[in-house]
């Protein structure tokens, strides 16, 4: 269910540009892909997790997990795209 709310929220809310934005500020301070992926899902993904917080009914959001795991195959895609 996480996976899917993650890849749906990927998919409408965090467009190229914004990717391309990030992975131009992030290469400044933060040289390698790692850490630009840290930064990346540090920055949205966990938005994502107090939006839906903000939206989910019931016990819900607690059932949400980090969506570090989720992100990783979405961003090499993006990163490698790109």
């Amino acid at each position: 269910m996480e996976c899917t709310l993650y890849e749906e929220w990927f998919r409408q809310e965090l467009r190229p540009v914004h990717i391309k934005k990030l992975l131009a500020e992030s290469r400044v301070a933060t040289p390698s892909a790692k850490e630009v992926n840290q930064h990346i899902v540090e920055n949205y993904a966990m938005a994502h997790v107090i939006l839906q917080g903000k939206t989910l009914k019931g016990d819900a959001p607690e059932k949400l997990q980090h969506p570090a795991g989720a992100y990783a195959a979405l961003l090499r895609e993006k990163l490698v795209q790109r």
